[in-house]
């Protein structure tokens, strides 16, 4: 291993130790599923944050009702089995998440649902899809071929998402997101298609931080850790040595398996990697940056009694959530529109009206002003693996070498979504349960106290320091 000036004294370990990196949910997940299908060998999980959660970030907007997600934000009930019977099992009330999208044309307010024409070009698209063979061919190509370029470019216009102009993400990634979000379902879609759509009613993540209580008395966790470098051990017992980094002090692990559970893009920038597997180093990792974030005025001056919904435009926003009654709004853009707006917002001190003005095509009132607005933009937003195998997609999981594997939704069918993290994080359970010298009978986790006033589960918890970073245009910290 490499050396350093100040050094904890190596730490063995055990052949049989899991060390999970990353305590997001995909991590918190995996020891979950780990302990659940029996395994009783020591557990811990690193990460380089002092909180749970990774991605889940949450955050209520004072005394408005309104819940603003910087990260994850919604769930499909019937597509999204896994995370559905986690929060079903945790106790964790959902709530309906219901924005219909509204198109807002050049020169015009926002209006009308979609032409119909659009919904017979996307099921041109399925159905073309259907036959479509090549996994490593792009959805952008394979659109323009299927309906000419002039329609393929409306359609991304329309569905508010750049990444459909990615030139190599996967069909079958374009598909899912023309057919399975809630915003471009209710566009391209029957209507009542988006009655499945929920979201967390206290934010998502109070799901992270339910999954660590329900871990903690069982697994170990070490927070402000981070994983520097892998190799591995030698000796007949095997395994993998670990060095972490903390506060400049470095500590040496050794762990019989290896889950790594953090960004794809971290994965390939780790030491040592590349000699344990030179194929994943080489991995044609794609990212496209997204970005969300709040506005909150000091009054609504959009009715109460207005439903929500989502205005899609054609400007760097992209998408604005208006929510009847709210004193806020949200937005979500990606790809190009998030390196523009995330261009617009450096320095800024107060969000700009004049983007939403040009994004609802209509004039604020002249008296309502910005109370505060927070944004927060992931440079490696949504990920994916253009060269995937056809094995790694089949089993939910890439083992790069024996007892070291990369979990990520970037292996399933539900690439950008948590329920993709958590069928690769069962996978790699169901993968390892082999290892008998790893299990005991199988025995359910503990069930989640609910407080009596119903209040939601996290409400006991105080983790200390931050747990986001983020641009917040007048400094305020989460409480």
């Amino acid at each position: 291993m490499r050396s350093h000036t100040r050094s904890h004294p190596r730490d063995t370990g055990s052949p049989r130790d899991i060390t999970i990196v990353g305590a997001g949910i995909v991590g918190l997940a995996a020891a979950r599923y780990l302990r659940a299908s029996g395994c009783e060998a020591r557990i811990t999980i690193h990460d380089r944050a002092d909180a749970p959660g990774g991605r889940l970030m949450s955050e209520r907007m004072g005394d408005d009702r309104l819940i603003v997600e910087y990260g994850a934000g919604r769930m499909h009930r019937q597509r999204h089995r896994r995370l559905h019977e986690l929060c079903s099992e945790l106790g964790l009330p959902l709530a309906p998440f219901s924005y219909p999208a509204q198109l807002r044309q050049p020169g015009e307010a926002a209006t009308a649902p979609v032409r119909p024409d659009y919904r017979s070009v996307v099921a041109t698209l399925i159905a073309a899809g259907a036959r479509e063979s090549d996994r490593r061919r792009s959805f952008a190509d394979f659109c323009t071929e299927v309906v000419g370029a002039p329609q393929a470019r409306d359609l991304q216009r329309c569905s508010g998402y750049d990444t459909l102009l990615h030139p190599r993400l996967p069909v079958e990634a374009g598909l899912s997101i023309l057919c399975h979000h809630p915003e471009t379902e209710s566009l391209f879609h029957e209507e009542g298609s988006g009655a499945q759509w929920f979201t967390l009613q206290d934010g998502f993540q109070d799901l992270a931080w339910a999954v660590a209580m329900q871990l903690a008395g069982d697994i170990e966790f070490s927070y402000r850790s981070e994983l520097r470098h892998v190799e591995p051990a030698t000796g007949d017992d095997g395994g993998y040595l670990l060095e972490f980094a903390a506060d400049g002090v470095r500590r040496i692990e050794r762990a019989g398996a290896v889950i790594l559970a953090t960004p794809l893009q971290n994965t390939q920038l780790l030491s040592g990697l590349d000699k344990i597997s030179p194929r994943h180093a080489s991995t044609h990792l794609e990212a496209v940056p997204l970005m969300k974030g709040v506005v909150q005025f000091d009054r609504a001056w959009w009715p109460a009694s207005e439903r929500s919904r989502c205005v899609i435009a054609d400007t760097p926003l992209r998408k604005l959530y208006l929510t009847g009654g709210s004193h806020a709004l949200w937005f979500y853009c990606d790809g190009a529109s998030a390196r523009r707006m995330h261009s617009l917002l450096r320095g800024e001190t107060s969000f700009p009206l004049a983007l939403v003005e040009q994004h609802l095509g209509v004039a604020l009132p002249c008296d309502v002003r910005v109370r505060r607005s927070r944004w927060k933009f992931w440079e490696h937003g949504i990920s994916f693996d253009s060269e995937a195998r056809t094995d790694d997609l089949d089993r939910g999981f890439n083992e790069i070498a024996p007892g070291l594997a990369i979990c990520s939704d970037v292996y399933t069918d539900h690439l950008g979504w948590i329920e993709g993290g958590l069928e690769s994080a069962e996978a790699i359970a169901r993968h390892w349960q082999g290892d008998e010298s790893c299990h005991r009978a199988p025995a359910p986790l503990c069930s989640m106290p609910l407080r009596a006033d119903g209040q939601r589960i996290s409400a006991g918890l105080h983790w200390t320091g931050s747990r986001a970073s983020f641009h917040d245009s007048t400094n305020l910290e989460f409480s």
